[in-house]
């Protein structure tokens, strides 16, 4: 141990000598080492880290999926039948759905998400109220008194943390429910759930509950597959028993935690290794550093060996500088998970955000501490090893400082550099094919203009406006005052809002031309008022918009999209046709195609329906166009306080812009591309330098060669392409490897990208290019200072 002291003292000495070298070498590996910090504080958080439930693995999420992937409703029969039955693999199975609700009896009313649950959900969860009970059977009959417990935040903020609330009556909607109990501060699921009340079967169709799941706690013993083959089974059983409409799907079944933050491990982990990479840079180029200042501590070796200091000896100091240099550099990347890891969840997507515990924590500090020491043994022991090696008869010699060493080092330090070179080939090049894919995404067109557009969520309850007349006559008068408020040039009402999900899809099979059943293709359906159109600016081509006219009572109309057009009516004018899946309405127009969800490349055929003339609901969202130069935020206080004076007791959601939404849809595909194209610009620049840092080197260690070619005749362009012909052999080299490796490894990028190859030859042309032209910057540099070299000044020296 007090040799190790002793080694400490005596790196921290020598590198307060030299504190051009330190700060350089701190700040490369700070850059490192910090984004790696960084990025691992998000991949712990959402991949590695359990739930925060009690032995959250054996929690499993029951869902049934159709071919293409959508969430579909698990029919209520068979979730009763699960519930029902003894099951093999879990110890206990629940159902939910999610829900909202308008809660009143608290400081104001407002609209707030929750989850309707079987008596078994926080049994499964394992997870208890904090104050008073959870549900029982009798909560869940049809019938019973209508009971909730409340979320953590929702008792605080509108109930003041009253012990007292139990017993107490809250509404819901407007019905009153007896409070049973609090949860703990810190459970919100499914979703960000602030209250729970039982589910009861059957379960109403509402515009309130978006889906039907289940949650299984799995036996000891018993894996995923082994409980997603029981629950297949018991699924075909029902089949048969289940209308056509309704068959069909695949029985997921899946731990909660990849239920939840599965969509995000391709994308993280691609991310991860690309900050990996360019630590592995980072290192490299400390790692030249060292070697250079090996060969300038020849002699200090040198002599140390001469005087009994074994090479084991050696190696063990320069390997605790190593370690110095590097815990150094840990400790100033901290500072970008500090400040970065906030600004992360910020900037990137919904998926990212909702994620918890994004934080500098014990595990971000565990691994910052492992991956500085890993780095400092990485890139100090080829220096340490080399330089003990060196001879000291050599060494000690008067005038070898200048030759002994060259082609012991150089050596390695080109190795080096020609795979940081390599290394920064293959991120430029998925930086670039990321770019390419991003910008072909957003330039596709969304069949609307979103400029000067607010958007609003409103849902009634139906306690309160229990039909469609109540319904309708609210949403009549709240867009009347729409409409009369300043700037407004038109507003409607419809149940979708462009890019957040069609009211409904569903599937026909179209026939061949001999009748034979022919290619399946998905549709979806929207519910919108008059001005619709009009307000999202949707283009018309053919026929006309709904009007008031088309009410109830009125001739059953459509207007459908082109490609709706297309697919059914092909080759023949759609309107004044008759639509069958909309009960034989009249299509009286045809409009653009609209990409209703984020994830639509290519826009579902559409078919919209009046408003006046559907089904009751509750559910409407509201859209206002403004006048050029009025900023639609500004407008958000005037439409709440536009649905009060029609209701007090109302609020709405959802305010937002259509920028806003359209920016929100491209986050998960502009987060990626912004953090890979930084991490490459950062490979760039630190390969850049590793660069200039070997050739400056070399220019030195050749002074007095470069000096004799001049003094026996030697031109300085020959000088010069001397140097520069060292640092394009290293960039071809570096080149053609990178590009041999980013061939096999960008396809790791393909379910990233669209409608771009992951061998995209522009791509693949440009970077090279790009490499070329920062390497013979970096290089004229050291070239130049070559061709100034005094032959006589270079010879005098020697």
């Amino acid at each position: 141990m007090d040799m190790l002291m002793q080694d400490l003292r005596f790196a921290l000495r020598q590198l307060r000598k030299h504190p051009g070298f330190t700060t350089i070498v701190v700040l490369m590996l700070g850059l490192g080492i910090g984004a790696n910090s960084a990025l691992f504080g998000i991949v712990n958080a959402a991949l590695l880290r359990p739930l925060p439930y009690p032995n959250s693995g054996r929690i499993a999420s029951i869902s049934l999926a159709n071919k293409y992937g959508d969430m579909m409703v698990l029919d209520q029969p068979t979730i009763q039948l699960l519930l029902k039955q003894s099951s093999r693999s879990f110890d206990a199975l629940a159902a939910y759905t999610t829900d909202a609700a308008i809660v009143t009896g608290g400081a104001t009313p407002e609209r707030v998400g929750g989850g309707s649950i079987t008596p078994a959900f926080f049994r499964v969860m394992a997870v208890q109220p904090a104050i008073g009970r959870g549900f029982t059977e009798d909560d869940a009959r049809r019938g019973h008194a209508p009971v909730v417990i409340l979320g953590h935040d929702l008792w605080v903020r509108d109930f003041n943390s009253d012990p007292r609330i139990i017993g107490q009556t809250v509404k819901l909607d407007d019905r009153a429910h007896t409070v049973v109990g609090v949860m703990p501060d810190g459970f919100h699921f499914p979703g960000t759930a602030e209250f729970w009340r039982p589910l009861t079967f059957p379960v109403a169709s509402s515009g309130s509950v978006f889906y039907e799941s289940m949650l299984g706690r799995l036996r000891d013993g018993v894996s995923v597959a082994a409980a997603r083959g029981e629950l297949a089974t018991v699924r075909h059983v029902r089949e048969a028993e289940l209308p056509p409409e309704e068959r069909g799907g695949e029985m997921r079944v899946m731990t909660l935690h990849e239920r939840l933050y599965g969509d995000l491990r391709p994308a993280l982990l691609i991310l991860l290794g690309t900050v990996a990479c360019v630590l592995l840079i980072a290192c490299a180029n400390v790692a030249n550093l060292l070697l250079a200042r090996a060969t300038s501590r020849r002699k200090e070796l040198a002599l140390r060996a001469a005087l009994g200091a074994s090479r084991a000896r050696l190696v063990r100091q320069l390997l605790v500088e190593s370690l110095v240099l590097a815990l150094l550099g840990g400790v100033c990347g901290l500072l970008i998970p500090a400040y970065g890891l906030g600004l992360f969840t910020v900037v990137g997507p919904q998926t990212l955000t909702r994620v918890p515990g994004i934080v500098v924590d014990n595990h971000v500090l565990v691994f910052t501490l492992v991956v500085s020491l890993v780095t400092g043994l990485l890139f100090g022991l080829a220096p340490a090893v080399t330089a003990a090696r060196a001879s000291v008869h050599d060494a000690l010699k008067d005038g070898a400082s200048h030759l002994t060493g060259i082609g012991t080092t150089a050596r390695p330090r080109r190795l080096l550099v020609t795979v940081e070179l390599a290394v920064t080939v293959v991120l430029l090049i998925g930086a670039g094919l990321l770019v390419k894919s991003f910008v072909r995404f957003q330039s596709i067109d969304p069949g609307f203009d979103e400029t000067g557009v607010l958007t609003a969520r409103i849902t009634l309850p139906e306690l309160r406006y229990p039909n469609a007349a109540t319904q309708e006559a609210f949403f009549q008068k709240v867009l009347g005052r729409a409409r009369a408020l300043p700037g407004v040039q038109s507003a409607s009402l419809s149940d979708v809002i462009p890019l957040r999900g069609p009211r409904m899809t569903e599937e026909i099979t179209m026939p061949n031309a001999d009748g034979t059943p022919g290619e399946t293709r998905r549709l979806a359906s929207a519910v919108v008022g008059p001005e619709y159109f009009r307000t999202f600016r949707i283009p018309l081509r053919a026929g006309r918009e709904f009007t008031d006219a088309d009410e109830t009572g009125a001739p059953k109309v459509t207007v459908i999209s082109e490609g709706m057009a297309r697919l059914y009516f092909p080759g023949k004018p759609a309107v004044g046709e008759q639509l069958a899946l909309a009960g034989k309405a009249l299509v009286i127009g045809i409009v653009s195609d609209v990409r209703q969800s984020a994830g639509d490349v290519n826009p579902l055929p559409t078919f919209y329906l009046p408003f006046r003339q559907s089904e009751s609901s509750a559910y409407r969202a509201i859209a206002l166009r403004v006048r050029p130069g009025v900023d639609p935020m500004n407008l958000a206080p005037l439409l709440q306080q536009a649905v009060r004076d029609v209701d007090p007791e109302q609020p709405i959601t959802g305010v937002q812009t259509m920028e806003q939404v359209l920016s929100e849809s491209m986050a998960p595909r502009r987060f990626n591309t912004l953090l890979l194209g930084a991490f490459a610009a950062l490979a760039l620049l630190l390969s850049t330098f590793g660069l200039y840092g070997l050739l400056a080197y070399l220019v030195a260690q050749r002074t007095h060669e470069i000096g004799v070619r001049m003094a026996l005749g030697a031109e300085r362009h020959d000088v010069l392409g001397l140097v520069l012909r060292q640092g394009m052999v290293l960039t071809a080299a570096g080149i053609i490897l990178g590009l041999v490796a980013a061939f096999w490894l960008t396809r790791l990028l393909a379910s990233q990208l669209f409608h771009v190859q992951t061998t995209d030859p522009f791509i693949f042309a440009v970077v090279p290019v790009v490499l070329i032209v920062v390497s013979v910057i970096a290089t004229l540099l050291p070239a130049r200072r070559a061709t100034q070299v005094d032959p006589a000044m270079a010879l005098r020296a020697e």
